[in-house]
């Protein structure tokens, strides 16, 4: 018997999707376990932690982790144990954002749970990356993979790859390195204020690799601090700030369209997960 779950209401922990994403092999954590949830955990606390480089998903449904791993803003569908309760803790093997972990966590559940997934189309109102009205600018196109040089700033870490490019900490931001608009969207789906806390799509119909330099350091300033903001509202001012600094440094801009999107259906796998 299959089950249908709808994530309109889930699509905080669905953002940042990067279903069906080409340009090479998805990354994988270093160290990791999972393992179904004992009944005595489920009236306990549950949900996904993500830090730079770790995951910890405490008593949480099957269904929660496919949507926060692969973002899909319409349903997941599949066999009745994708509502079974899982705890994974993982950890890279270097500080990696929550768009990496996404890929990886995508790669683990393959791999220990066996699955078997397809994509079905739904129409549904989401954010995409369009074109600004004054055409693009300062898209300058570099080899797929990554890009010569560093446009400057205080550095964080040593680069760290993408599946079509690189990107490097800096202060206030991050530096894209060869990446095409898809894996540009993708990005912008982390949570506030270094995203906009849904999944983007892009429809710019613009191929090619780009650098692009993404800096929060206005928003903390002139849209108020995270930690003092409810989440709605933080992702409100996320969304006329991306889609601002957008506009205003590459021509592009985000706004909301009805738009066909994916689902996840599962078709295979197994409930119970590989040997850790």
């Amino acid at each position: 018997m299959n089950r249908i779950a709808s994530l309109f209401p889930m699509v905080l922990v669905a953002a940042g999707g990067v279903w069906g994403q080409s340009g090479g092999a998805r990354p994988v954590f270093e160290v990791a376990s999972i393992r179904l949830s004992s009944p005595e955990a489920h009236q306990g606390n549950s949900g996904i932690e993500s830090s730079p480089g770790r995951i910890i998903v405490q008593n949480t449904r099957l269904v929660q982790c496919l949507a926060w791993a692969y973002g899909t803003p319409g349903k997941i569908s599949g066999p009745d144990w994708i509502f079974e309760r899982y705890d994974i803790v993982a950890k890279a093997g270097e500080a990696v954002p929550e768009a990496v972990l996404k890929l990886m966590l995508q790669s683990l559940l393959e791999e220990r749970l066996k699955l078997k997934l397809r994509l079905e189309t739904i129409d549904t109102r989401a954010i995409v990356l369009v074109v600004g009205k004054g055409g693009p600018k300062n898209l300058r196109a570099k080899e797929s993979g990554g890009s010569d040089g560093n446009p400057g700033g205080r550095q964080y870490s040593s680069p760290g790859k993408l599946p079509d490019g690189e990107y490097e900490f800096e202060n206030w931001g991050v530096q894209l390195k060869g990446v095409s608009l898809r894996s540009l969207a993708v990005w912008l789906g982390n949570r506030p204020p270094n995203g906009v806390g849904e999944t983007v799509k892009d429809e710019t119909g613009i191929n090619g690799a780009f650098d692009f330099a993404l800096s929060v350091k206005d928003f903390e300033t002139t849209d108020g601090s995270s930690d003092a903001r409810p989440y709605d509202d933080l992702k409100a001012a996320a969304f006329g700030y991306w889609s601002r600094t957008l506009e205003q440094q590459y021509g592009l801009k985000l706004e909301y369209r009805k738009v066909q999107v994916e689902g996840l259906v599962v078709e295979n796998g197994n409930k119970i997960p590989t040997e850790n």
